[in-house]
């Protein structure tokens, strides 16, 4: 995220890097303690990723015509 921060601020001429200039130091400790904040509640998280669509899951989708060729667009 800070990389982000600092390519837009070069990309706009400003004269400090904010990763590591003293003046962003209390910046980089805010975001280190929201990031630590955000992965305790488990947001943001790999294993927070949804599962893919099980053969059976598909199966039943069409099924019950929640899924056919019409909602494709086949």
């Amino acid at each position: 995220m800070q990389g982000s921060f600092k390519r837009y601020l070069s990309d706009k001429d400003y004269p400090h890097d904010i990763i590591t200039d003293e003046l962003f130091k209390h910046f980089r400790e805010i975001l280190r303690t929201k990031g630590a904040d955000l992965k305790e509640k488990g947001l943001g998280n790999r294993s927070m990723r949804v599962d893919p669509f099980t053969w059976d899951k598909i199966q039943m989708l069409y099924q019950t015509t929640i899924l056919d060729h019409v909602n494709l667009g086949i």
